[in-house]
């Protein structure tokens, strides 16, 4: 029976995938496309996730900060995306969202060329 189960979830899994940010709410907003490092939103609110495009080619390693400038707490941690001709997208949602102070600054290492679009909640 335990078989089953799993088997149908497995199943309803790949029939009816989660949304991308399953946290999503008629507030939430999409910053600009940006492709260096950057104070990418300023103000208070929460921050549900993020996308980033690579060009295929190198590894790209992001911190997300509390803060407008790239000193202040990280939201969450350090993230390198790996990347290879096939692997050029990543999206990261996060379930609960989490909470921000002073703004969003996305401070980006990449030797490539990096494309990313931050998914908030303005207070």
């Amino acid at each position: 029976m335990k078989r089953i189960s799993i088997i149908a979830l497995m199943v309803a899994t790949l029939l009816f995938p989660a949304p991308l940010f399953a946290t999503f709410s008629d507030s939430m907003e999409k910053s600009l496309e940006y492709s260096a490092s950057a104070a990418v939103v300023t103000g208070s609110g929460k921050f549900h996730g993020i996308i980033i495009i690579t060009d295929g080619t190198y590894n790209v390693t992001l911190e997300i900060r509390d803060n407008t400038s790239a000193d202040g707490p990280k939201l969450i941690p350090n993230m390198t995306i790996t990347t290879s001709s096939k692997y050029l997208k990543e999206a990261i949602s996060l379930s609960p969202p989490v909470e921000f102070h002073t703004g969003i600054y996305v401070k980006v290492t990449c030797s490539g060329t990096v494309g990313y679009m931050i998914y908030y909640e303005k207070d």
